[in-house]
């Protein structure tokens, strides 16, 4: 009998929903800010089989950035 192995896999990639999810927006919104190509407030995605997508680490890199610059602004760091 062979035994399954199920492994858990790091997601890589955010898709259009996710970013929706994690930034706490809707799909206008999302819309909205990809139309007028607004990267100050999400970082640019890339195509992957015909949807949208971005790398965790540029997402997280990116907030980290403005988490940054906010604590700096607010004069907390």
């Amino acid at each position: 009998m062979a035994h399954r192995v199920k492994k858990q896999v790091e997601q890589k990639i955010y898709l259009f929903k996710d970013m929706c999810v994690l930034l706490g927006m809707s799909d206008r919104s999302l819309y909205c800010i990809l139309n007028r190509k607004n990267w100050e407030v999400i970082p640019p995605p890339f195509k992957l089989g015909g949807k949208l997508a971005w790398l965790v680490k540029d997402v997280d890199r990116f907030l980290e950035e403005k988490a940054e610059a906010a604590m700096k602004e607010a004069g907390l760091v």
